[in-house]
């Protein structure tokens, strides 16, 4: 058993019922003694705030800090991808946040599901590289890589389930070297995926790949099995269109994983693999995949 696993969200008010349900997933899907949460934010109202701390009232295990960012950090960067916010951008600063706090870090995105136990991926070994991800099926299918000065041998990892090596980054860089080249990266106009990109640009050669079935994106899904479909740690709904924000949200699985019962593992079992990607891969043909609503 692990003594504890820390983790790191960066949000706004957008997601914060989703992060809230991420870390009650958290505490069912790790033996740790102690879980560390560090949420990042610029904007978060003070209601929401207090439902996430509230988190920790009823469980001696968990620990909550609230750690504001300045707006100005990031002020010459452009958002280029509608659906998401300057928040994505805070990932860049973990590394100098947590410089004398934490040796290494989990970072989660808001939009996933943890379905399985996450302390394998938490004691992934780190110790010669300065991250670890699961490679971006989606930007290798589409040859991007050579677009942003990288091999095609080079990984790239999907940014929304990251480990950070915190004492290795703060050896090898500084944080202003961090925000300087993430600065000039983008100023270059030829990254498409914004912050992401720029993760992988910085760190290449000093990135582990893991397992997909700690991020399995929709992607992914599209072309998996059921069996590893089911069998993923962590379903991540990449995308415009997230299940809470879809016409038919009760026919996504997505909200089952967070309900107050234990028949998480009962209801998963009658899923089938349509209900997780349908909303996301073939809606666009409006191809009529909700027939069946599960109770």
């Amino acid at each position: 058993m692990n003594k504890y696993i820390s983790i790191c969200f960066a949000i706004n008010n957008s997601y914060y019922e989703q992060t809230i349900k991420i870390i009650k997933s958290i505490i069912t899907y790790t033996n740790s003694e102690l879980i560390k949460v560090y949420v990042l934010f610029n904007d978060l109202d003070a209601e929401n705030k207090i439902k996430i701390l509230n988190l920790q009232n009823n469980n001696a295990r968990v620990n909550i800090k609230l750690i504001k960012i300045s707006n100005y950090i990031f002020d010459n960067i452009k958002i280029t991808i509608p659906h998401t916010s300057i928040e994505t951008y805070f990932r860049l600063l973990i590394p100098t946040i947590f410089k004398d706090i934490e040796d290494k870090i989990l970072y989660l995105d808001a939009d996933i599901v943890i379905r399985h136990n996450i302390d394998d991926l938490w004691e992934t070994d780190i110790q010669n590289f300065c991250l670890a991800g699961v490679e971006d099926t989606f930007i290798k299918a589409i040859n991007y890589k050579n677009n942003i000065g990288l091999l095609n041998d080079d990984i790239y990892v999907n940014a929304g389930v990251l480990l950070f090596n915190i004492k290795r980054i703060t050896q090898l860089f500084s944080g202003d070297e961090i925000i300087s080249a993430a600065e000039k990266i983008e100023k270059s106009k030829k990254i498409n995926f914004q912050d992401q990109d720029i993760i992988n640009i910085i760190f290449k050669g000093q990135i582990k790949k893991i397992n997909k079935r700690f991020n399995l994106t929709m992607a992914e899904i599209r072309n998996s099995s059921i069996d590893i479909i089911e069998n993923a740690a962590i379903i991540h709904y990449t995308g415009s269109k997230k299940p809470w924000n879809v016409k038919n949200p009760d026919s996504i699985p997505y909200k089952y994983y967070f309900t107050e019962t234990n028949n998480i593992n009962k209801l998963s079992s009658s899923l089938k693999k349509e209900d997780y990607n349908g909303y996301r891969h073939y809606s666009w043909f409006s191809i009529p995949l909700w027939k069946k609503r599960l109770k």
